[in-house]
């Protein structure tokens, strides 16, 4: 195992279900269709929302938007020898710069000296994606981005609201209390043997708003300022 992974190793160990990571996937809640309907697709987000944001108050936390892709990162600060780097970066030269691939990982050699260099590096965690899933859907309305992806029979939604210099990224609540207010209308419950199913499928436009404006539906409150 090369350094680079291994130290990354080292560092997943604590990351998991941290931070604001862990309201991430709630499988009991789901659309029907793609949200919302009355929407247009977008080939790709606008420049001006692209960009990299942090989590104020914890700077290892980062969410990178670009044209096709969001995907959020735990940075680490990390010093490597120039021999262990270039070992673990598959001959890659030191350099100062932009955000570098290698395997499964993310780096960027933030600065160097005779005999060491400090990266910022960590295990990108893509969260939605045009380019590897083609039948994903990207829509704007009501001052907010609905991030749509096609599973088996549903569909997961999720949403970056902008503001600014800042995104907040949402998802569904999974509290049944708060689901169960919505009219029977609009949310469909289900009861297999792994639990409680609740499914979303709005089908007016005043039923869509009713999901866009329900504050209690949307959790999730985490602001990221562009960096």
């Amino acid at each position: 195992m090369s350094m680079l992974r291994y130290v990354l190793g080292l560092a997943g160990l604590g990351l998991a279900g941290c931070g604001p990571w862990s309201i991430e996937e709630a499988p009991n809640v789901s659309f029907a269709a793609p949200f919302p309907a009355y929407a247009a697709d977008l080939p790709a987000f606008p420049a001006q929302q692209q960009g990299i944001y942090r989590l104020p108050g914890d700077t290892m936390q980062y969410l990178f938007i670009e044209a096709q892709t969001v995907w959020r990162q735990r940075i680490e600060a990390v010093r490597l020898s120039r021999a262990n780097f270039k070992g673990s970066a598959g001959g890659a030269e030191a350099k100062p710069g932009g955000w570098q691939v290698h395997s499964s990982l993310r780096y960027r050699v933030v600065r160097t000296s005779a005999d060491s260099v400090w990266l910022e590096m960590g295990h990108p965690d893509t969260l939605f994606s045009l380019h590897r899933t083609p039948d994903a859907r990207l829509r704007y309305w009501l001052g907010s981005y609905y991030l749509n992806t096609p599973k088996a029979g549903w569909w997961r939604v999720r949403r970056l609201v902008p503001d600014g210099p800042r995104v907040r990224w949402q998802a569904p609540s999974p509290d049944s209390l708060r689901l169960a207010k919505l009219p029977a209308a609009i949310v469909r419950l289900s009861r297999p043997a792994s639990g409680k199913r609740w499914q979303l499928r709005p089908a007016s436009p005043a039923q869509a708003r009713q999901v866009a404006h329900y504050e209690g539906l949307w959790v999730g409150e985490f602001v990221y300022e562009r960096h």
